[in-house]
Formats: structure tokens, sequence, C-alpha cells
């Protein structure tokens, strides 16, 4: 131990002698380890920790899937939830769940809360035990109105109540209703939403209390996540199997005989189970692909920033050969000596990985805070490096004082005594491809990895931003309405969206006004059957199709052509029989025929609609998507749904006309409840998150790997021109001009640089086909990025060698002969 510390005191003075270089090295690996820890921070939590429950790998979610067109529901309804807990024979636990808004009154404020409505057993299943008081049990009694009861989160109960010690047997007020506070939850679990984690967990039964709303007892009121345990020893198909025989004896139990059901053909639909350990995440599908890219790539940088110190430490130890001589004459052993450089090269991991993890907090702030939909994300990333994450940055720190250290410590512990004593080692040239070009070129080689892979990015970034979605997105918002049912009801909610619309349509800058049930871009289907009138549907032949129930004037708001046809009037509203097809679905049904006209019903048997327009084809899901058959319904006056998109398009710029469209809400109702107001190009925005944000990672690490190669290679080629000076001398005594100087050192770069690009492109051609999905409109060995990445390499680097080759020149013959 007494040794270990009269290493570190003697690399600590041996590091301050030279700040210089030492600060170089430092920023170096701070910036390769930051980045690092940075993104394993946001990539743990979004796609690597399960949910602080028992046994979290055993969970799955379970879901209804069609198998054409392709659609995932995850909804069921209560009775439906406790019939498959009852009569299922293939998990061992089965509890329920929902997300929902409600609002706490409270000091005669309204403060809305993130909640879940969940089944008796949920905590009981989970695993989960109170950290005071109790939670709710499976032996309570779920009938309606039975259990006035909640539990609250950690972060609650010290947010809004201040860690009041004596809030357990405490009333709260939620949606008006008075609840007793029963238990808290341990503060490592917050419900199974990530980005928005769960403040108040109240019983299911409770919900006809809290809404006003009969969901207890309606089997078509689908509004409940389902979570179980598969058995031991059943495998997942044989659950999902199971499951499909048990929802089609549910479902014949309880249609009466000779009803023709709505929507889809119940055949079409399968239980789908998925790991649910998790939890579910709204960023986690979005932002896989490109975290999984940034991983690799981060790590790349870093592997490029260990090979540059490791240059480094390799020059500055042909420096100190003298004085590893002396002690070598002295009586140190190779082990000593190698000992010694190795404990330098980990207290500069040290120090660098130390400035890396009070860099990495501020990397994750920017990050959540440069993309759109990442912001709903501060609480999940607000609150600092936990444990895990200081973990993997000192074992990081530890990999990449390895990965610099070892060979300068093997190389300085090999010194050759009398050459060094002579002071001769250091003015011997050495022509040979050594270890520290080697490392140059792997630096090369990796720098064009990363560089080729933001080329790819931003090609394809840009190609997505070139798409027509089909609609306008400069000069129209989205409004979300969310009326609660039991303050408004549905006479009340109706007539104040329809107050609201006006209000929106009088104010300066407004154009047009409609509303919507399904925005484009914004992640929400809605699925539903259509029939051609008069035309029985084959056997396999699948009649389900994307439907939008939209307002009047919604093509006009939005910017969506009418391709034949005319778009929904006054009259198509009282008579409820319009319906507009999209271009794709025209095609679909009626390929050697003119629509218009045409009569379609939503059963076999049921109202018809008369065809009146053909939209064109938009982007409804994805930027990518191929056309997606698509139908319209105008909405009644009589429907009512108390989650309402108002489109609105303006004049001139949309976001000045937000402040406005807020203060007619307040004006009609101040308690009214708007989450966020957003144009259609932030929706685009939202699309492109992914992409955007490796785009734009990918180039900042690109120019840093860009820049540690030239460094890298500079320093080489410096090293070379100083170890050389002797023999340029001698050429420039003998006649050798300055251009014969400059090719002598650009022509040894040179061999580097083709080495390093030739083996960065073969690598490159291999693993970009990885992130090939990932891409859109550009090949993973797209030649124009492979070349113009090999061009901009190359440049930089022989800037990076002709510098010192220019100062190669400037080397006086007498100074350079009077080194002997």
């Amino acid at each position: 131990m007494e040794k270990l510390i009269q290493d570190v005191r003697f690399a600590t003075r041996i590091l301050l002698k030279r700040p210089g270089f030492s600060s170089i090295i430092i920023v170096t690996l701070a910036l390769g380890i930051g980045a690092n820890t940075a993104i394993f921070s946001v990539t743990d939590k979004l796609l690597i920790r399960s949910l602080a429950v028992k046994e979290p790998n055993k969970l799955v979610l379970i879901n209804t899937v069609c198998v054409s067109p392709h659609f995932v529901g995850n909804l069921f309804s209560y009775p439906n939830f406790k019939d498959y807990k009852q009569q299922n024979e293939v998990l061992s636990g089965l509890l329920a769940f929902t997300r929902t808004n409600l609002d706490l009154n409270r000091n005669d404020q309204v403060e809305r809360v993130q909640a879940e409505y969940v089944s008796s057993n949920y905590f009981d299943m989970l695993g989960v035990k109170p950290a005071r008081g109790q939670l709710f049990s499976e032996t309570q009694e779920e009938a309606a109105g039975s259990q006035p009861v909640a539990v609250v989160s950690d972060g609650f109960w010290r947010k809004r109540f201040g860690g009041e010690p004596n809030l357990i047997g405490q009333t709260i007020t939620l949606n008006g209703f008075p609840l007793t506070v029963i238990g808290i939850t341990p503060a490592e679990f917050n419900g199974f939403l990530l980005e928005q984690p769960t403040e108040v967990w109240v019983p299911a039964s409770m919900n006809p209390q809290l809404s006003q709303s009969n969901v207890l007892e309606n089997r078509k009121t689908q509004w409940l996540q389902m979570m179980g345990r598969i058995r031991d020893g059943v495998s997942q198909k044989q659950a999902e199997e199971s499951f499909d025989i048990l929802a089609q004896q549910i479902r014949d139990a309880n249609t009466p005989p000779g009803v023709v059901t709505k929507g889809l053909p119940f055949s079409e639909w399968h239980m789908q189970f998925e790991p649910g350990g998790q939890g579910l995440s709204i960023l986690r599908k979005r932002f896989s692909v490109s975290l999984q890219l940034l991983t690799g790539v981060v790590g790349l940088v870093l592997l490029i920033a260990c090979t540059n110190v490791a240059g480094l430490l390799l020059a500055r130890g042909v420096l100190r050969r003298k004085e590893l001589a002396i002690r070598t004459a002295l009586g140190a052993g190779a082990f000593r000596l190698g000992r010694q450089l190795f404990t330098e090269s980990l207290l500069l991991a040290v120090v660098g990985g130390s400035a890396g993890l009070l860099l990495a907090p501020w990397l994750v702030s920017l990050l959540v805070k440069t993309q759109s939909r990442l912001t709903i994300g501060q609480n999940l990333f607000g609150d600092g490096l936990d444990k895990r994450v200081l973990l993997f940055a000192t074992l990081t720190t530890l990999l990449a004082g390895l990965l610099f250290g070892v060979v300068p410590a093997l190389q300085g512990a090999k010194a050759d005594l009398l050459p060094a004593l002579k002071d001769d080692a250091a003015n011997r040239p050495d022509h040979r491809f050594n270890i520290r070009s080697l490392l140059v070129v792997t630096q090369l080689a990796l720098a064009v990895i990363v560089l080729i892979g933001a080329g790819l990015c931003i090609k394809s970034l840009r190609n997505l931003l070139a798409i027509d979605p089909g609609y306008s997105t400069e000069n129209v918002l989205i409004v979300p309405i969310e009326l609660d049912e039991k303050k408004y009801g549905a006479v009340r909610g109706r007539a104040l969206q329809e107050q609201l619309m006006e209000r929106f349509l009088a104010t300066p800058g407004i154009e047009s006004v409609s509303t919507a049930t399904v925005i484009p871009l914004s992640g929400g289907r809605y699925v539903s059957t259509i029939f051609v009138e008069g035309r029985q549907p084959l056997p396999d032949e699948q009649m389900a199709f994307d439907r939008n129930d939209v307002g009047l004037d919604y093509y006009e708001t939005m910017g969506i052509r009418i391709l034949k046809g005319r778009s929904f009037t006054e009259d198509d509203r009282a008579s409820g029989s319009a319906i507009i097809i999209n271009e794709a679905l025209a095609q679909r049904l009626f390929p050697n025929e003119e629509a218009i006209g045409k009569r379609l019903k939503q059963q076999t048997k049921g109202p018809t609609f008369e065809i009146v327009g053909i939209s064109a084809n938009i982007k409804h899901h994805d930027l990518t998507e191929s056309p997606v058959p698509h139908f319209d319904i105008l909405s009644r006056r009589t429907d009512y749904n108390p989650y309402a998109n108002i489109v609105v398009r303006t004049k001139g710029n949309a976001a000045a006309s937000i402040a406005a469209i807020r203060d007619e809400i307040r004006a009609i109702d101040s308690s009214l409840q708007v989450t966020e107001i957003e144009s259609m190009s932030e929706q685009i925005g939202t699309a492109l998150a992914a992409m955007s944000l490796a785009s734009t990672l990918v180039g900042i690490f690109g120019l840093v790997a860009l820049l540690l190669a030239a460094l890298g290679l500079y320093g080489v080629m410096a090293y070379t021109v100083a170890q050389r000076t002797r023999e340029i001398g001698v050429r420039m005594a003998l006649g050798a001009q300055v251009r014969d100087v400059i090719s002598l050192v650009v022509r040894q770069g040179l061999r580097l640089i083709v080495a390093g690009v030739v083996l960065g492109l073969a690598a490159s051609y291999a693993l970009t086909r990885l992130v090939q999905s990932f891409l859109y409109g550009v090949s993973p060995t797209d030649p124009a990025v492979f070349v113009i990445i090999a061009l901009v390499l190359g440049g930089v680097a022989l800037l990076a060698c002709f510098v010192p080759a220019r100062r190669a020149t400037k080397v006086d013959p007498l100074i350079a002969l009077r080194c002997e």
C-alpha cells in the first residue's frame, strides 16, 4: 500500500509538471467517458432497466392483434377482465390498469395529477410492498363504490404534501370526490409508464364516482390494459392460443343470438403477449434503434480517444527514455517501471473519468431539452446519475485506463539502457510501421466508420424532410381538449366544444376550424370495417380499414386535396350519410370503376353511406409508409367525444396564435386543462425525432472523431519530424529543396492515411448494413457518402501532415548538424 501511495504521488508530480499535456488527455477522456455515460444513462432507463417489482422478467402485457390490416389493440372492458382473471388457466396472476388524469382539489386550487385506475390485486401481483400504510389487497371487495380509498406515490407525498408524516388516513379530493389515503408506495416504484410517473392509484371500482361513467358492467367500453404472469411450464405460444380460445368463449357467451357484432371480424383478432417487465414507454419504440446506434458510436469515439491518448503517452515515453534508463541503472526493474507508468495512466483515466462524470448530467439535460418529445422525459432523467450509471462510469474509466495505459507501460519498461543514457535513442530515426503508426491507422479507420454513419443519417434525414405528407404543416395548429366527464357531461361538453370552435374562428389571424378524432402522425389509430353495398366480401377478404371522424371544413383546414367529388357540407352533417375515401381505398374497392356515388356500409346489415369525395393519400402513421386505405365520416351534431382534437388553420405564423387560443379557452372556462397546443410541423418533428437525434449526435461525434484522428496524426508526424531533425538537416545541407522535404514528410503520413481510410471503408461496408432499417432513401453502402467521407478525412489528415512538414523546412542545417 505504501508503494502504491508513493507511485500515485510521483505520478501526480509528473502530470502537474506538464499541465498542458495532462489537460489535453483529461479533456479528451472527459469527452469520451462523459458521452458514453450520458448515452448509457438514457439507454439504461429506456431500454434496459426493469420495473421495481417482483420477478419483472415474467410479466407480460396482453394485446389483441389484427392480422390485416396490422393493428395492435391493448384495451379490454372491466367485465371481460374479470372473466379472463377467473377463467384463464395459463396465467398465475392477472391485473388490470389504465392511465388517467384527475383533478386534485386542494387549498382552493385545482392541480392535474397523473393517476391509474387499478384492479384490487394490482400491488399484490406485482409484489410491491408499502413504504407507509397499506396498499390495495385482493381480499378487499371490488364492488362499485366500496373502496373510497387511494394510494399515493412517494414523489406525490413529498412534492405536494411536503412529506407530511400524518398523510395516512387523511382525505384527498379527486375530481370533487373524497378518498382516504391508505398507503404510500416505495420511491422506486412509479407505475408502468416510465416518462410520466403515476402519482395516485385508485381502485377501478371507483371509476363511476370519479368520472360518472358506467364502465363496470359495460362490455363494449374498452378502457383497461391487462398484465399477467405466465405459469411455470407454459410457453408463451401455448398461453396465447389458450387466450384466443377463452376470448372466443367469452364473446360467444355474451353475444345474444342473431345479433350482428360491430367492428372487425373476431376471427381476425389474436392474443399477443409481449414482455412487460420494463413497463410501458412512449419513447422506447421511437428511440430504441437510434439509442443503440448512438451507443455504438460513442463507444467508437471513446476507443478513438483511448488510441489518441495511448499515442500521446508513447510519444512522451520516448522523451522520458533517459529518465527511465537512469532509474533502471539505479536498480529499478522492468515491472517497477511498468507499474509506475501504468499508475500515471490510471491517474489520468480517473481524473478524466471524474470530469466526464461531471459532464454527463449536462449532456443528458441537453439531449432531453433539444428533443421535442423527450421533454416528457424530464421526470425520467431529472434525478441525476444513479448507482447503475456511476458503476458504468467507473468501469468505463478503468477500461479506458487499461486500453491506453498498458502499451505505453510495456514500452517504457523496456528502456534500452546505453543508447538512452547517451541521449541517442530520441534522435535515432525509426522508419518502421511501429505501434504509434498502428494507433494512428486505427484512429483514422474508426473515424471513417463514425463519419460514414453520420453521413448516412444526415442524408436519410434530408430525404425524410423532403417527403410531402399530403397536408399543411406550417400554419395548422392542433388543440387537444380533454373534458372531465363528471364535471361537464355529454350535453354541456358538446356545447362547450362548439363554443370553443366559434370563438377560435372569430379570433383574428385564424382562417378556419374543424375537428378530428385522430390526428395524422399522432400515434393514434381507429380501425373499422366497411363493405360495398350489394357486394358480398370473399371468405378471406379483409374489409377493415383506417377510419377518422372529422368535422366540417376538415380538408380545407388541414390542406388535404380532394381529387374527385367534394368535401363534406352542412347537409351531410344533418343526414349522416356521406363518406369520403382516399385514393388508396378507392383503388382497393373500385379498381376499374368510378367510386363517386357508390354506397358503403359499416356492417353487412346497417345504414349506408354515399361516397361524395375521394381525397389524396396522406401520411397517417409514418412518413415512410406506403399509401394506407382510409375513409372519413362526418361527425354529427349529436356525436360527442370528451377527448376532442380541434384543428385550427391560421393565416400567418401558427405559433403566434397559440396565446390568443389559450386566452379564449380561459375566457370560457378557466379550469379547463389544455396540455399541449402543437403545430403540424411539430408533429412532423416528433415523427422525425429519432432520426433527428441520431443525425445530430452522430454528426457531432463524427466531428469529434475527425478532430481526434487529425490530432493523433499530427502528433505522430510532429514527433517524426523532431526525431528526424538531423536527417532533414543533412538533406538540406546537401541541397534538398523545400518541396523535397515536404514531400518526404507527407509521403510518410500519406501511407498512414491510405491505410486508415481503406481499413475504415472496408469496416464501414460491413457495419453500416446493421442500420439499414433505420435509413430512408439511402443505401447503407451509398457510394457518394463513402467517397465524400474518404475525401474529407483524407484532406483533413493531409493538412495535419502538412503542418509538421512545413515546420521541417524551417530546420537550420547548422543547428541540426550540431545536435551530434
